[in-house]
């Protein structure tokens, strides 16, 4: 055995022990600082997927906010909230519903027959409201919109909508107009251009649906046997 065993194995127990730990305790602290490298890329990537989340937030926000765009005024503006999943799944459900589904949710089984009559000028026959369910439900979202808030307050005026509002009074004042009279009408009771021709293509539909008016390429004609409109003008009467 040469001396340079025979030194290890002279060497002292407790001088073993303490190397041994060292060696255990450097190892350890290498160990530690992986662990805590890693923590901190994790905590940075957590971050990062917070703040990619928040801002799809603020843009699935405003999409839903660009929705109601063309029913204001065309001018306002208003800060964005984000809306919750929640939120976003109950708007998605109604957004999904037929318009028809809307209305019989409104109206009992008598009030959709009067709105189906008020439609056809027909006498009262249950076929009326399985007629009217197809012409509303075959209608775009935002006209179906309109059909419904228009057979659901004809007699009421002061619940309808603005822009059908306005777009009945036009036709009661000119008896014909074309969709250009119409967006420069809306342009007149101060909206902009994009929102006048929009609301003015919706009314153009809406109207000879609900026969109201009668179409002939693009200027409509009041129709003088419309009940709607006859109910819509005994209402304003009365008021």
């Amino acid at each position: 055995m040469n001396e340079n065993n025979e030194s290890v194995l002279d060497a002292a127990p407790d001088q073993l022990d303490a190397e041994l730990h060292a060696l255990i305790g450097d190892a350890t602290a290498s160990n530690d600082d992986a662990v805590e490298t890693s923590a901190v890329a994790t905590e940075e990537i957590d971050l990062e997927e917070l703040d990619a989340a928040a801002a799809a937030e603020t843009v699935k926000a405003e999409a839903y906010a660009d929705q109601s765009a063309d029913e204001s005024d065309g001018t306002a503006s208003a800060t964005v909230t984000p809306i919750s999943a929640a939120k976003r799944s109950r708007v998605s459900r109604a957004a999904g519903a037929k318009a028809f589904d809307v209305l019989k949710g409104a109206m009992n089984d008598d009030e959709l027959q009067k709105a189906a009559m008020l439609v056809s000028g027909d006498a009262d026959d249950p076929a009326l409201v399985d007629a009217l369910r197809d012409t509303v439900n075959g209608l775009a979202k935002k006209v179906g919109d309109k059909a419904t808030n228009l057979l659901r307050h004809a007699g009421n005026p002061a619940k309808l909508q603005k822009f059908t509002s306005i777009g009945l009074n036009y036709l009661r004042e000119k008896g014909s107009f074309s969709s250009k009279d119409l967006v420069d009408h809306y342009q007149t009771q101060g909206y902009t251009i994009g929102t006048a021709r929009s609301q003015a293509n919706q009314i153009m539909t809406l109207l000879p649906a609900l026969k109201v008016a009668e179409k002939s390429g693009r200027v409509l004609t009041k129709r003088e046997d419309s009940s709607l409109l006859a109910s819509y003008e005994g209402a304003l009467s009365a008021s």
